[in-house]
């Protein structure tokens, strides 16, 4: 009857054994998957995720300053990071593997939550140019109109959100290595 139960015993913490490596081996990432459906974009140009690269690091060639969100975006969030590994851990050693699959997938549905916060609300390096419409508008506008104008357009243009669709692009991805 004892051997009954070491045989219970040594199966359950075979099983708590193997979940631990199976959460050794996964990791949750933010961002934008090149191969993801949302990282084209309508006017068939340049990828989504190519667009965050350049943002992120900014392109001096092409005059473009560094406006990263990524890597402040989830910095920001690091508390409840740690708290949800925390939590996924403990449910892998309860040998709860849905649940803490579960788990991280909600930590990245929340943090890359967090990050297009971020990109909505950070104070970026403003955008120099205007648009094609902006710029009509200003030469239909009295000329003693357009300076105050012009400020106010730059002003109220938040840099990455233009059509809403690299902020939309980034997801989280909990990938099994």
């Amino acid at each position: 009857m004892i051997s009954v139960k070491f045989e219970k015993q040594g199966s359950v913490l075979k099983q708590r054994e193997k979940l631990l490596k199976d959460i050794s081996r996964r990791a949750v990432y933010i961002g934008i998957a090149d191969d993801d459906p949302e990282n084209r974009r309508r006017d068939g140009t340049i990828k989504n995720s190519e667009l965050g690269r350049i943002h992120e690091n900014g392109a001096p060639a092409a005059n473009i300053p560094a406006r990263p969100v990524l890597k402040p975006g989830v910095a920001r969030q690091m508390g409840f990071v740690k708290t949800k590994l925390k939590e996924a851990l403990t449910l892998a050693l309860d040998g709860k593997e849905s649940k803490y699959i579960r788990t991280l997938e909600t930590l990245g549905l929340k943090v890359a939550q967090g990050v297009k916060e971020y990109m909505s609300t950070a104070d970026l390096t403003p955008l120099k140019g205007m648009r094609k419409s902006e710029r009509k508008l200003l030469k239909r506008t009295p000329e003693e109109e357009r300076a105050k104008l012009k400020a106010r357009i730059i002003a109220t243009r938040q840099p990455l959100i233009d059509t809403g669709a690299l902020r939309n692009a980034i997801d989280s991805y909990v990938i099994k290595e």
